[in-house]
């Protein structure tokens, strides 16, 4: 191991004069920030930037830290957190407020940002007589926002907010005389306070990032205006601090004759030290902060301070000494294996760039310092790199020390298994069977890992030999599908996933050819669709994967059950799939021309994709579109002298063929806006224009046959007034001219809504929380109207419910509709298959680092469970593909309880119903009752959901019925 340095940090100061002229100081900026969304962290890093750019040091800690904040509060000048900086686990910032009226009174800035939480401003209210406050929702900021911004009140305060900053959704809707106004929104409610406390400025703001405060303009602008009057303006000039570099540096300025030098260093994660003033500092490895104080007598005149961070070389050669280590015994025993070379290879640079460390630090700071130092942070990063998929390799190879003389190893994973890309996969047999099940018409999945065992394997090709039964059958061909597992990586962790890891398995690329594989593990996945006509019984067939001379064949046994599923959902679904985004993102623009531009057959074989896999997938046209618009597919709508006339050709063929696949919900149109209206909904002849479409619509159902199968979908969660009086305006549109089609609502929170949909879709399971008043409320208000039940996930909620997130374990998209059947839903509605990424981002081994699949705070992955491909085309999902597997879940459930109840009214099977009823309540493995809110908790265990899935199978099979057909 490399002993890490401690070093002295230390700074010279002379007493030269250099130049006329005062030195502008720099300030010492803190922030805290707390948790949001449900553990993510969506604004903690949302001002690193700025302050970069202003080259001001920062320092921000968790809101659960803030006493440690509190400690050190008199060596930082300006408090200015991000928003949401007290939020989830908030903490009692009053407790210290001796502490904050000292940093205020000595000449520091206080900014209260976001300031619409009481836990975020109650405090603030009690650091002196007069500043009291009261927040409210600010209608102007709820509706449109980024058109609108702060009106000035006192123009040339300095403080007051930049005319760039957009309104905030909240407002101040009082304060105490002690405030002074600078800025309020349009209606004249304030919005940015601001107080003085002695020498210090006090600010309140509901203002934050997202409306574009505060800028490095303007903090720029505030400190050049506010140091003047807590410094003395001339005591320095031309402070200069050096290069800054590894090394030894040296910072030099004029002082006053009769002046005292303090010097403060902190090396990272140790404590304030003072230093002689007449000594070199040096910059080491992880960050350096420096103060220096100037003092008349014990009176501080002028201060400044600035941070050095460099990269840490001795930690990255300890961590890849710690990563080499564990397998130092099994290498020595590998002769002349490549993968001993490659251990030798890497242990030798890193002891030589380790004993390199001590002589690099003690050289004067300058550019050929640094960028030595540069170098070998960039090979041990490389390094570091190389020993983990070298660790991973090992740690295969010990799992499976008969594979010692082989190029490559394929070991056998269960599709529930989440195989990362840098480390081996779980231990398996390798060359054992693979042994799944299904009914006909349904579909199954295999998983194998391919292990190199040396850096690389190469030209690796897979193929599938066709199953074939013992009396000659065979299930081949298009029922065989085989794809490579690529990785997406995501910024950070989803709500309630521990951070740390940043590439996860999912998309499914299709393989076309030979490909190379590099990292550790490369999954392979086979997507296996069950023909509807095939015979019961016992298939095998094997899955082959050769390369440089080497063939592996993994057997595979398969098992036809006796039945087949219906092509007819039992779970009534909504899966959207928008056409303007598939335009957007493969020919710019706004997606409005996506009928031009995206053929109706290539987004019906986009659809299919989902459509094959079981998933109710609605195609939509463009729902954000600033002019008049249904949100149905391809439908051609044209003005005319006598009115509008709508054309359903492209439309009809959309919508039967979502119906021969399976669909019985079909989204026949959507009045845009989501929380409060948007585009076509806030035109002035909306509504005349959409009732000429509910004329022409509901007839055109009928006539059709899907009348049953219509919904139409309300603003989306409305809980704006806008929304809100929308959604009532169109229940009674509907009421007289469409009163057949189904209203969908989601998440319908005012008690003006309750009753005005026929099928209601809460966020969550409001069943699933019995001591939560909110959510029982919910349910007796709703009981009386009798609604179909559905529920939706999207960015919540997170655990412990699941969740599609990319991040989260691969069964919870499967437990999502155990849960469906739990809580007796007879609809499931999700956002998007498609709404994130960025096909100029997939290379054909993948997504890269850039492809989006959006913000980690609303959870990786939501609304992106496909991934785009060449040419308009979409890839499927690990995650598309369990999804599948759990609406096949809930068709068990649904055949089981349909021939429980046949056969319970014939009087036939008696013990067969009895025992069907029992496994209808849900197998205690799977899903059980806790007492807690919510009031489940579900298995990660795929063999315990395996167990129960094959026990519905032959329950089925004990009524000994054909189930196939539609």
């Amino acid at each position: 191991m490399i002993p890490l340095l401690c070093l002295l940090l230390v700074l010279l100061a002379t007493v030269t004069v250099l130049a006329e002229g005062p030195a502008p100081p720099t300030p010492r900026v803190a922030g805290t920030y707390s948790s949001w969304l449900e553990g993510a962290y969506a604004y903690r890093e949302s001002l690193d930037a700025l302050y970069q750019e202003l080259g001001w040091p920062y320092v921000r800690v968790e809101n659960t830290q803030v006493s440690e904040l509190i400690a050190d509060l008199d060596r930082f000048d300006v408090f200015c957190p991000p928003a949401l900086y007290n939020y989830s686990n908030a903490q009692p910032f009053e407790a210290h407020l001796e502490a904050w009226k000292r940093f205020l009174e000595r000449g520091g800035i206080l900014f209260a940002v976001d300031a619409n939480y009481g836990q975020q401003l109650s405090w603030v209210s009690a650091l002196g007589p007069g500043l009291e406050l009261a927040c409210r929702q600010c209608p102007e900021g709820m509706s449109d926002p980024k058109s609108k911004h702060p009106v000035p009140v006192v123009a040339d305060d300095p403080f007051t907010p930049p005319g760039s900053a957009t309104l905030p959704w909240a407002h101040f809707e009082s304060c105490g005389a002690g405030w002074q106004v600078l800025a309020t929104c349009p209606e004249g409610k304030p919005l940015l306070l601001k107080a003085r406390i002695g020498k210090g400025v006090l600010i309140a703001t509901n203002l934050y990032s997202d409306a574009g405060f505060p800028t490095p303009e303007y903090l720029k602008r505030v400190w050049e205006a506010h140091w003047p009057t807590i410094m003395e303006a001339g005591a320095v000039s031309d402070c200069d601090s050096g290069r800054r570099g590894i090394g030894r540096n040296r910072l030099t300025a004029s002082l006053p004759a009769e002046a005292s030098v303090a010097v403060e260093i902190q090396a990272e994660g140790g404590p304030w030290e003072a230093a002689p003033a007449t000594v070199p500092y040096v910059v080491g490895p992880g960050r350096t902060d420096v103060r220096l104080v100037i003092r008349r007598g014990e009176l501080p005149i002028w201060w400044t301070g600035f941070t050095v961070q460099q990269p840490d070389v001795p930690g990255l050669c300890d961590a890849l000494e710690a990563k080499l280590a564990p397998h130092t015994a099994l290498v020595e025993g590998l002769g002349d294996h490549p993968l001993r070379d490659w251990h030798d290879t890497l242990t030798a640079k890193t002891r030589e760039t380790g004993e390199r460390v001590p002589a690099l630090l003690d050289r004067e700071a300058g550019e050929e310092t640094q960028r030595d130092w540069d170098a070998a942070a960039e090979l041990m990063g490389a390094l570091n790199v190389e020993a983990a998929a070298l660790n991973g390799r090992l740690s295969a190879l010990a799992a499976h020390p008969e594979a010692r003389g082989k190029r490559f190893l394929v070991v056998p994973a269960r599709p529930l298994d989440k195989l990362l890309r840098d480390e081996p996969p779980p231990s398996g047999t390798s060359g054992s069977p693979v042994r799944i099940e299904a009914a006909r018409g349904e579909g199954e999945s295999v998983q194998v890992a391919v292990v190199p065992l040396d850096r690389a394997a190469t030209g690796v090709r897979v193929s599938m030999e066709p199953l074939r039964s013992a009396t000659g059958a065979e299930i081949g061909g298009d029922a065989l599908e085989l794809y490579r597992v690529g990785s997406v990586h995501v910024p950070g962790p989803s709500p309630g996933t521990p951070a740390g890891q940043s590439w996860w398995p999912d998309p499914l690329l299709p393989i076309a050819g030979p490909f190379d594989v590099g990292h550790t593990t490369q999954p392979v996945w086979l997507d296996l669709f069950v023909p509807r006509d095939a015979t019961p019984g016992e298939y095998t067939g094997a899955l082959r994967v050769e390369a440089e001379g080497q063939v592996e064949r993994v057997p595979i046994a398969l098992r036809v059950r006796e039945f087949a599923l219906p092509v007819e959902h039992a779970l009534r679904q909504l899966f959207v799939l928008r056409a303007y985004v598939a335009a957007q993102k493969y020919l710019g623009g706004d997606g409005d021309d996506y009928a031009q531009k995206v053929p109706l057959e290539t987004m019906l074989a986009m659809a299919d994709v989902c459509l094959k896999r079981r998933l109710g997938t609605h195609v939509w046209g463009n729902e954000a579109a600033q002019h008049l618009t249904t949100v149905a597919p391809y439908l051609r709508e044209t003005k005319t002298d006598a009115g509008w006339e709508f054309d359903f050709t492209e439309t009809d063929r959309i919508w039967q063929h979502l119906y021969d696949s399976g669909c019985r919900t079909i989204c026949v149109g959507f009045t845009p806006g989501c929380g409060s209206t948007s585009g076509a909904t806030n035109l002035p002849d909306y509504w005349e224009f959409l009732e000429a479409y509910l004329r022409v619509l509901q007839p055109h159902l009928e006539e059709k046959g899907w009348l049953d199968e219509a919904v139409w979908y309300m603003v989306d969660e409305s809980w704006q007034e806008s929304a809100i009086t929308a959604n009532m305006r169109l229940a009674e549109l509907m009421d007289r001219v469409a009163p057949k089609i189904k209203r969908l609502a989601t998440a319908p929170r005012d008690p003006r809504l309750v009753g005005l949909a026929d099928i209601w879709v809460p966020g969550g399971l409001p069943e699933a929380h019995p001591n939560d008043p909110a959510s029982q409320d919910l349910l007796k208000a709703w009981a009386p109207h009798d609604p179909e039940r559905w529920w939706y996930i999207c960015c919540g909620p997170v655990h412990p419910y699941p969740n599609f997130f990319v991040d989260y374990p691969t069964i919870d998209p499967r437990m999502v509709f155990w849960l469906t059947w739990k809580y007796e839903k007879t609809g499931f509605l999700y956002w998007g298959v498609e709404y994130h990424g960025d096909p100029k981002q997939m290379t054909p081994d993948g997504p890269t680092e850039q492809y989006p699949i959006g913000p980690p705070h609303m959870g990786n992955g939501d609304g992106t469970l496909c991934y785009w491909g060449p040419e308009m085309t979409l890839y499927p999902s690990i995650r598309l593909n369990v999804i599948r597997d759990g609406l096949e879940d809930y068709e068990y459930l649904a055949l089981l309880k349909r021939l429980a109840d046949d056969a319970e009214q014939a009087g036939r099977a008696l013990e067969a119903v009895a025992r069907a009823r029992e496994l209808l309540g849900i197998d205690e493995r799977v899903l059980k009752r806790t007492d807690g809110s919510p009031n489940f908790t579900y298995t990660t265990d795929p063999e315990a959901l395996l167990a129960a899935r094959r026990t519905i199978a032959e329950a089925i099979e004990a009524f000994g019925a054909e189930t196939g057909g539609r």
